[in-house]
Formats: C-alpha cells, sequence, structure tokens
C-alpha cells in the first residue's frame, strides 16, 4: 500500500532530523524517495552523498543518471563522480553509469571510448569468473550499448538459466539489466522485468520505470499501461 512508503518517508524524516548525517539514512532516503516518484527528492538527497567516502554511498548518487532529465544536474552529478575504484563491482558499475551519462549528455566519442574499456574489463572478469553476478549484469548493459544485440541476447538467456540466488536481484544496480532492454528497443522484455520486480518486491518499483527517461517510447504501449494501471491502483490503496 502506498501508506508503506508514506511512512517510510516519515521514518527516514524523523532519523534525519537526529542524525542528519548518517550514510545509510541518506541513501535510504533517496532510494525510498524514487520508489515514491519524487525525482526532485530523490536528487536532493544524493547530493548530499558528496562528503562519504564509500563505494556503496556512491553508488546512490550515480544512478541518478537513470532517472535525471535536466541534464544540468547530469553534470552536476558528473562533476562529483566517484573516486577510481579498483573494488569490484564499483569500478565497473561507475563507469556504466558515466557511460550512461555521457550517453544523456550526447557525449557520444567519450561514451564509446569508455565503453570499449569497460567492455574488454568485464569480459576479463567473466572469462575468470562465470559466475561473478554483478558483472553478469553489468555485460548485458555494455553488449546493449553497443548494438551488439545477439551477445545481449546470449548473456540475458545465461542469467536467467542460472539466475542470482537473491530474488530481489534486479534491484537497485541490477536495474541495468532492465535498462539494457529499453535502450535495446526490446520493451517486451524491459516491462516483463519490470512486472517481476513488482511481484517479487512491491508495485512501488515501476516508479522506476515511471522515472526514467529510457522508457520515455514505450509509455504508450499496453504493457506499459497495464503496469502503470496496476501502479496507481496500490498508490491509492489506503
Amino acid at each position: 500500500m502506498n501508506g508503506d512508503i508514506n511512512e517510510a518517508l516519515n521514518i527516514a524524516d524523523r532519523a534525519l532530523n537526529i542524525n542528519p548525517d548518517a550514510p545509510y539514512l541518506i541513501g535510504a532516503a533517496a532510494s525510498v524517495a524514487l520508489l515514491d516518484n519524487d525525482r526532485d527528492r530523490a536528487w536532493h538527497a544524493a547530493r548530499n552523498f558528496g562528503f562519504i567516502d564509500s563505494g556503496a554511498y556512491d553508488f546512490f548518487r550515480s544512478q541518478m543518471v537513470l532517472y535525471l532529465r535536466d541534464q544540468e544536474k547530469i553534470r552536476a552529478v558528473m562533476a562529483n563522480w566517484p573516486a577510481p575504484r579498483s573494488d569490484a563491482p564499483y569500478l565497473n558499475y561507475f563507469d556504466l553509469m558515466r557511460v550512461l551519462a555521457q550517453y544523456r549528455l550526447g557525449e557520444m566519442n567519450e561514451a564509446q571510448a569508455l565503453l570499449d574499456h569497460l567492455q574488454s574489463r568485464v569480459e576479463t572478469v567473466l572469462a575468470e569468473d562465470p559466475d561473478n553476478d554483478e558483472n553478469r549484469k553489468i555485460i548485458i548493459a555494455v553488449y546493449a550499448l553497443q548494438n551488439d544485440i545477439e551477445n545481449m541476447h546470449a548473456a540475458h538467456q545465461a542469467m536467467m538459466a542460472n539466475p542470482p540466488r537473491d530474488k530481489l536481484w534486479l534491484l537497485e544496480e541490477g536495474f541495468v539489466v532492465v535498462i539494457a532492454h529499453a535502450l535495446a528497443g526490446e520493451p517486451e522484455t524491459a516491462l516483463a522485468l519490470i512486472e517481476q520486480l513488482m511481484d517479487f518486491s512491491s508495485p512501488a518499483q515501476f516508479a522506476r520505470a515511471e522515472l526514467s527517461p529510457f522508457f520515455d517510447d514505450y509509455r504508450d504501449l499496453k504493457k506499459y499501461q497495464a503496469l502503470k494501471q496496476r501502479y496507481d491502483a496500490w498508490k491509492t490503496d489506503e
């Protein structure tokens, strides 16, 4: 019920009033704001991560490129980008987010150069450890951005045949798998994955598609409208 989101927002607000610099609380506030379809509130929370030197919290800030529409805000995220890291999975995930940011800004040459490096790095990791769940997700998005649809399908099918044990693996960084299919012009698969998220977690997960510009071309599709109707009914269910 929508009351669950409202209660989560209220709890986050009360907790942040007590401890306004607590990294986990700021991260929780950003995530709940996204699920409440409140891009501005999520953006405000994400901006507060600048003082935190932690890959886990850099993640919340970098993921905003999936949802922001204003190019100046995307540039602001990039201006305060996470420091280079060697620890997995942050390095590859942050580079993927940077490619998507450059893609959104029309910086195609820069995006392509970084994407080529990222593909080589991720494929090397997977050659050594084929079951590396984080990079199995990332490579699907990499192939989509490279317009290598054959390998994208193969990577996706391998993931479906041997999914991570966590049924919520599409949450947070796993949402790049959904974005990959939207980028590849495959809304049926992208929306099926969102429906899976809604079933396993909460109808609130549809807010990710509502906020993301990557779904702008698909909002009139019957499947999108059906999921939106389910989401809207959940929001009004008190």
